[in-house]
């Protein structure tokens, strides 16, 4: 979990809006009536299915290229 915070903290706005486009309003609502605060990692296995770890993969690696960029 502190590497899934340290990584959340570095993320730009258009990163953070790509991984909330990436999960479906479905599957949020399925795990705000069923999920369990205090078992987050049962909540995030729910949420990620294969097609939604791609893109939050691609949001992830998307907004390091920006800061590599934006640093150099």
């Amino acid at each position: 979990m502190l590497l899934a915070r340290k990584l959340l903290e570095r993320l730009d706005n258009k990163a953070m809006d790509e991984l909330f486009s990436a999960v479906s309003p479905e599957k949020l609502e399925e795990v705000s009536a069923h999920g369990d605060f205090d078992f987050h990692s049962a909540a995030l296995t729910k949420i990620l299915g294969a097609r939604s770890a791609a893109r939050i993969a691609k949001a992830l690696l998307g907004n390091e290229i920006r800061r590599l960029i934006d640093n150099s």
